[in-house]
């Protein structure tokens, strides 16, 4: 698996020189999950229902009212209302130039994390995410050293997770984004909660709206081969960093 659920999709309109990690862009969360495969690739069901090809690269499989999977960048080999069976019917090829295929769960209307505990057993990842910084700004948005903490300020820190299974070739050392994000804040001198266990962000509760993504990320967040302008910087893995103190 090379992209997780609730990565973060940049597009930032200048380059990074010209302040564009600052600036403006299109930005939104990743709504499914992509699993790496060379093109020419057979992929499968991986529950039964009924299949229809949507459009040249995406086939949808109906399992029940209210529960889709939807399989992307694959060029489609089924007929309309074609009967799929789980591991068994080829629902079209990975498409050469997408390297992977992008699974979405569309649940009760609701677009649903297939990789979350019980939904594609027996599958279940047992990595743990990484926090590499926790960092305070200022109410401009720039970094302040402890010391010089006054006012008011925002937290933010820097985490990632690794898949349970790592994405071939380049892919390999890119992160993705950890499904949870919690904090609490204890005093030192006494060992009491100062502030409690507050969640940033459950990707298992769904996605939150593109409008508020730069409230779950914080400025400084990119994702895996980042676009600046015309530009894609395909060597680079992503940074996210997540707001610890949101504002409404």
């Amino acid at each position: 698996m090379r992209a997780n659920f609730g990565d973060p999709r940049t597009i930032f309109s200048v380059a990074p020189a010209a302040a564009g990690l600052n600036g403006p862009g299109q930005f939104s969360f990743h709504s499914g999950v992509d699993i790496s495969a060379p093109g020419g690739t057979p992929v499968y069901a991986v529950v039964s229902g009924t299949a229809y090809a949507v459009d040249r690269e995406q086939v949808n499989v109906d399992v029940r009212p209210g529960l889709t999977f939807q399989y992307v960048h694959i060029d489609p080999v089924v007929y309309p209302a074609h009967p799929a069976v789980a591991g068994k019917t080829i629902l079209g090829y990975v498409q050469k130039a997408a390297g992977h295929v992008h699974l979405t769960e569309i649940r009760d209307g609701k677009v649903t994390n297939p990789l979350q505990r019980g939904h594609l057993t027996p599958y279940y990842d047992q990595t743990r995410p990484r926090v590499t910084s926790i960092e305070v700004r200022d109410s401009e948005g720039q970094p302040t050293g402890v010391l010089g903490v006054h006012g008011k300020v925002d937290l933010v820190t820097q985490a990632y997770d690794t898949p349970q299974i790592p994405a071939p070739g380049i892919w390999r050392s890119m992160p993705v984004a950890p499904t949870v994000v919690e904090w609490e804040l204890v005093r030192t001198n006494t060992g009491k909660v100062a502030v409690p266990t507050t969640t940033v962000v459950n990707f298992a509760d769904g996605l939150p709206l593109p409008r508020d993504f730069w409230n779950v990320y914080a400025r400084g967040t990119y994702q895996n081969q980042p676009r600046f302008g015309a530009t894609i910087y395909s060597w680079m893995p992503g940074v996210f960093v997540y707001n610890l103190t949101p504002h409404a």
